[in-house]
């Protein structure tokens, strides 16, 4: 499936602080589940560690869509609703609800084809002596890309806060591995909650989480 052939999907998940905003090749459905799982991880650590006010204090509006390569990610920090509604992400029901003076974090999030996947002892190429990461196929590449960059609301782009990223991607991609299984009968399963639509309490949909 070619990007743009699903069309524009831009969904505001319930009980979230969270925006998806999917204009990639894969669909709507799968890319949902897996924001989610990220968002919910990175939250976690967010209350364990501390620092869960920061974490909830504006909504994150991710932009996911297609790349080249196999997976790239940018975290663009606060910025007003309009700015996004008016350029970048435009016909999502969810920010033009919103008062556009108000306060989102911008991520964008881009994933490759199918065929970039596996990625080996992969390591943030800004840095020596990152952290390797591996990801065995396009859906672990998003979930790691995901809670890198939600994590960037707490830590900067300094080599530290990249370590503290990384750190919070692996943690994200291990307890994806542990719950795999929950995630590929989701996607066989007929529409229920949040995939069923707009408007429907989606809180038994939320996958849980392990170690958390």
């Amino acid at each position: 499936m070619e990007a743009g052939e699903i069309g524009i999907h831009c969904r505001q998940l319930h009980q979230m602080n969270l925006i998806l905003h999917n204009t990639s090749r894969y669909e709507d459905k799968a890319v949902r589940w897996l924001a989610r799982f990220a968002f919910q991880s990175v939250r976690a650590k967010a209350k364990r560690q501390g620092w869960i006010e920061n974490f909830n204090n504006r909504p994150f509006v991710i932009r996911f869509t297609n790349t080249v390569w196999a997976y790239q990610g940018t975290y663009g920090g606060s910025v007003r609703a309009w700015w996004l509604r008016g350029y970048k992400v435009k016909h999502c029901p969810a920010l033009l609800r919103m008062d556009g003076q108000a306060w989102v974090r911008d991520v964008i999030v881009r994933i490759g084809k199918p065929e970039r996947y596996p990625v080996k002892d992969a390591t943030y190429g800004k840095f020596k002596n990152m952290p390797p990461a591996s990801y065995a196929d396009w859906q672990e590449g998003a979930v790691a890309v995901i809670a890198h960059e939600l994590a960037h609301c707490q830590a900067s782009g300094k080599r530290e806060g990249e370590v503290f990223c990384e750190y919070t991607a692996h943690e994200a991609l291990e307890q994806f591995r542990a719950v795999r299984a929950e995630f590929e009968q989701a996607m066989i399963s007929k529409p229920a909650g949040d995939d069923a639509g707009a408007d429907t309490n989606t809180t038994s949909q939320e996958p849980e989480l392990v170690n958390t």
